[in-house]
């Protein structure tokens, strides 16, 4: 039997986050399909985060990447972002990221950190609507925060994901299996059936 299991939190959401004005929807947390699934979950190493670890984690890190629909399908773009209480603010130039926040566009936001040599790591994943900031008064706002792209450049405009979703999941070490359990089988990388050394990873 399927289990849904759900907190709410305020988020900002169409013309609420116009006026400043909250509302509040779910936030998905974990889906549990049935048992058999529930048992192969719990055999293997990965585990659902609740909402609090999730936004831990996002207002403690400032990379990520947000995924939204161009004209010629779903593209990734690396971002630095700061958590603005509960939505994902960055800043862009003209481009994709404006064009779909200035549509209103769903979008997906990603962050994770990955350690290969333990096979092990975490990952969060926000999916809401992209908005962009074009208020005054929020602009200023958002000019306090210390949010400088890595890249350098000019990227004047503020984006905001209006988060409605939140799940994540981290791949631990098995019970007691030590630290360097994992060892490479030494072929490297395979790209195209070929070593990778030539790209420098």
């Amino acid at each position: 039997m399927a289990c849904l299991l759900s907190d709410v939190v305020p988020i900002m959401v169409g013309s609420a986050a116009r006026t400043g004005t909250s509302k509040r929807w779910p936030v998905v947390v974990a889906v549990t399909v049935d048992r058999e699934t529930e048992h192969s979950m719990a055999s293997d190493r990965m585990t659902e985060m609740t909402l609090r670890e999730c936004m831990q984690l996002l207002a403690a890190n400032h990379f990520g990447r947000v995924a939204v629909n161009d004209d010629d399908g779903p593209v990734i773009l690396p971002v630095n972002y700061i958590l603005d209480g509960d939505s994902v603010l960055f800043r862009s130039g003209g481009g994709t990221k404006l064009q779909a926040g200035v549509r209103g566009s769903p979008a997906s936001f990603e962050i994770d950190a990955v350690r290969e040599r333990t096979r092990t790591g975490w990952s969060v994943v926000a999916r809401g609507t992209l908005t962009d900031v074009y208020d005054p008064d929020e602009i200023e706002r958002a000019r306090r925060f210390p949010l400088e792209p890595f890249a350098g450049g000019d990227r004047p405009y503020y984006l905001r994901l209006l988060v409605y979703e939140v799940s994540g999941r981290t791949i631990a070490l098995p019970e007691g299996v030590p630290d360097g359990w994992f060892r490479p089988t030494g072929l490297g990388h395979v790209w195209l059936n070929r070593d990778a050394a030539d790209l420098g990873l």
